[in-house]
């Protein structure tokens, strides 16, 4: 059926001048419910395969008709069982791949490793895993690595675990997309690494750190990636509260100089506390640039430490510009040697509710409404 489907949207491509056969709108995607119990491919290259359980011998799994790329069409995968992915084995995916009705994927132990596209980003071998409900969980020494071109995608309602050692490599190119109302679970002895300048985490769901832990990204021997927060769901006077805090848990983001983008917020704010979410023990910036979007912000309640840095508008002066950042006048607040280029307000310090007075030496302000 699947099959049948593709080749008749192939023929309506190839005849897209003709009238009649453009009769009834052309749908490049095709629903699938999930129902296949598993991938004959993957099961043939399963240890285990019992219950809703299959563990992974090396194997990649590639894309059928490759050739309907020429045309626009995708063909995706589904499977519905558990995988497990131990002992040191690997499996790549190099197509559409979706773990859908109630499964989840873990990536276990020393050299086991999920490996998603391949180096060259080639059209043909490009993938895109998709979590769709349950969880990914990449723990104790395991690796999940996102190659140029392809996506790791967490849907609504499904989480991404990175714990105890756990790393995420995403190549220059590669993107990693946590979807409103999915989550990423940050666990002390997480690795991730963004390796060059369009390695791209985006949170437009939940970042929930666990106690002690701290949020940052390294990029050994590469160009610096960035993290995106885009969750749009509160208005711009409602601070976005889709960081959820543990005990003692920090934010530490360091670049590569002023120029260099780490950070971008195109959401209300990041928002460094929250009724419900916990206190950010630390937000540390260093040697790195943010960029936000129209009224964007960073809401810092916390101890503050920025050195070295750009605070900017992703748009032109007075083309709609980001609001800045917000202190408190909390005790620990150190701001220095940095730029704030097209705000609305460089720093908008609301001094009165902690009483501390505020030092910023050796900051510019350009292009901003006020300093």
């Amino acid at each position: 059926m699947n099959d049948y489907m593709w080749l008749y949207n192939l023929y309506r491509i190839a005849f897209a001048t003709n009238p009649d056969v453009q009769s009834v709108p052309y749908s490049k995607e095709s629903f699938c419910p999930c129902t296949d119990v598993i991938n004959p491919g993957l099961s043939a290259h399963c240890s285990v395969c019992l219950g809703g359980l299959c563990t992974l011998n090396d194997f990649t799994i590639g894309r059928k008709f490759s050739n309907y790329l020429d045309f626009g069409c995708e063909i995706n995968e589904y499977i519905n069982k558990d995988l497990l992915i131990s002992n040191g084995n690997k499996f790549g995916v190099q197509t559409n791949f979706t773990v859908c009705n109630h499964s989840h994927t873990d990536v276990v132990g020393p050299n086991s490793e999920l490996i998603i596209g391949e180096p060259s980003g080639d059209i043909y071998t490009h993938g895109e895993f998709i979590v769709a409900s349950e969880h990914l969980g990449c723990e104790t020494g395991g690796k999940i690595t996102v190659e140029k071109n392809s996506k790791l995608v967490i849907k609504k309602g499904a989480e991404f675990k990175i714990l105890n050692g756990g790393k995420l490599e995403v190549k220059d190119g590669g993107r990693v997309i946590v979807e409103n109302g999915g989550k990423l679970i940050y666990g002390v002895g997480a690795d991730i690494q963004l390796l060059g300048d369009n390695a791209v985490l985006e949170i437009a769901g939940d970042l929930e750190l666990q106690n002690d832990a701290v949020f940052t990204f390294t990029y050994p021997g590469a160009n610096s990636g960035y993290v995106k927060f885009s969750n749009v769901e509160t208005d711009i006077y409602t601070p976005t509260e889709n960081i959820i805090y543990g005990t003692n848990s920090k934010i530490n983001i360091h670049g590569q100089g002023k120029t260099d983008k780490v950070l971008e917020v195109t959401q209300e704010s990041i928002y460094t506390s929250g009724a419900a979410n916990g206190t950010c023990a630390e937000f540390r910036l260093t040697d790195g640039k943010v960029e936000m979007s129209t009224n964007a912000r960073l809401n810092l309640d916390c101890p503050v430490f920025i050195n070295n840095s750009t605070i900017a508008s992703s748009f032109a002066p007075g083309a709609g510009t980001a609001r800045g950042i917000d202190v408190f006048g909390q005790p620990s607040v150190s701001i220095s040697n940095s730029d704030f280029i097209g705000l609305q307000k460089g720093i908008n310090g609301l001094l009165f509710y902690g009483g501390k007075s505020l030092s910023v030496p050796g900051c510019n302000f350009i292009y901003c409404g006020r300093g």
